[in-house]
């Protein structure tokens, strides 16, 4: 059973941010968030929302509605691909801030705290989670600086599964994810900032590649350290997904960073209620995300820009892809291919959405589809039973293509 802890109802309507569904909404406002967890030891933390004034300079905090929560140090937020919550874990094992470990999430329509409970893997509770994003399709990761290593969180039951260690492809050296944080861009792109580096692994900007299984290997390729010299406390991403990195400091500073480089492209100062506003620790993270997918029509008639994916192993380019495409009908394998191609076109080739592995895994297991390097997507059904589960998949992969639908 989840603790309920109220803290506040009745919030006015103007600060009800994006409770629909995932659809794409072109007049989406940009809504960033920082966490403060202010002074050691006195078990609160503030929850902003982080308006950016390009004209001023100034990063202007708005305290949320009721929005001091009851953790000791939550470095560790991440918002809901709908805006709908603010997840938080509080910090477990430093004994200058002695947090609980546990996850709970502030619900931004009610303005009301919810304690979800311990965040533990294989009984334990996971020691130094100051990092923490939600993918584009709703599952929360977090890291550790304790273990180096990267972790889905089960947002209903706080149980933790070990995705991997974070390691530098380059080098297989360990990265010491010390610190910062790990923001998802709306193309599932995963972004780390490392405050602290080892041998092999430096501090500044990665991005990660999750494993094809788990647990495995989280990969990350250093993209730099730029040239703002700080330690980020947090880590976000404008334009709903879409723009450049920002991340928090404790100097009072919010810089806005290429993510091709992390070189800097803006800095501004926080500010609450028109005065400078002393910032401690704490992190960042951006609210709805702007999801932006195109069906099969669209990369039928459109460049993929040198993009390859995978589909049973088999790599499957621009030409290959496009032939499938506009084969596809409904009386053979061929639809299925189309919809598994346009959805993994959309994701980035992706290997961690449960419908796209369902439906691969499901289209790899029917020996007639494919042998050797070969597709064989104009296979004829064997039977209606055959037909039916196609169908099922490929409709499925159909919604999930137009629901975020942006052509």
């Amino acid at each position: 059973m989840k603790n309920s802890v109220l803290i506040g109802m009745g919030v006015a309507v103007a600060l009800v941010l994006m409770m629909g569904p995932l659809a794409v909404q072109p007049q989406v406002q940009e809504v960033l968030y920082l966490s403060d967890s202010g002074l050691p030891g006195d078990g609160k933390t503030k929850l902003f929302r982080v308006n950016l004034n390009a004209v001023t300079g100034r990063a202007n905090l708005i305290l949320l509605p009721s929005g001091e929560i009851p953790f000791n140090q939550a470095d560790a937020l991440a918002c809901t691909p709908d805006g709908a919550k603010l997840y938080a874990i509080d910090k477990y094992g430093d004994p200058n801030y002695p947090g609980t470990g546990k996850l709970g999430y502030y619900d931004v329509g009610t303005a009301s705290w919810w304690e979800i409970g311990y965040v533990k893997h294989g009984g334990s509770i996971v020691p130094g989670i100051v990092l923490a994003a939600f993918s584009p399709d709703g599952i929360l990761y977090a890291a550790s600086e304790v273990t180096d290593s990267l972790y889905r969180v089960n947002t209903g039951t706080a149980v933790a599964t070990l995705v991997g260690p974070v390691v530098n492809q380059a080098t297989d050296a360990i990265v010491n994810v010390q610190g910062a944080d790990i923001v998802f861009s709306a193309d599932w792109i995963l972004y780390l900032w490392a405050n602290g580096s080892r041998t092999g692994a430096p501090r500044g900007l990665y991005t990660l590649m999750l494993p094809a299984a788990l647990p495995g290997t989280v990969y990350a390729t250093h993209l730099g350290l730029g040239d703002t010299g700080s330690y980020f406390t947090g880590l976000a991403i404008r334009d709903n997904g879409w723009g450049d990195l920002v991340g928090s400091t404790h100097q009072d500073e919010i810089f806005v960073i290429d993510k091709a480089n992390a070189t800097t492209i803006e800095k501004f100062w926080m500010y609450l209620s028109c005065s400078r506003y002393d910032y401690e620790f704490g992190d960042m993270t951006v609210g709805p995300l702007k999801l932006c997918a195109k069906t099969i029509g669209y990369w039928k008639n459109h460049s993929w820009c040198g993009a390859t994916i995978t589909i049973c192993g088999i790599t499957i380019n621009e030409q290959l892809g496009k032939e499938i495409l506009w084969d596809a009908r409904g009386n053979n394998f061929s639809m299925l291919f189309a919809q598994l191609i346009a959805a993994k076109l959309n994701t980035n080739n992706s290997t961690v959405i449960q419908i796209i592995n369902e439906a691969e895994w499901w289209l790899c297991g029917q020996t007639c589809t494919h042998s050797g390097d070969t597709l064989n997507w104009n296979k004829s059904f064997y039977d209606k039973q055959q037909k039916r589960e196609a169908a099922g998949y490929w409709e499925a992969l159909d919604a999930f293509n137009n629901q975020f639908e942006c052509e």
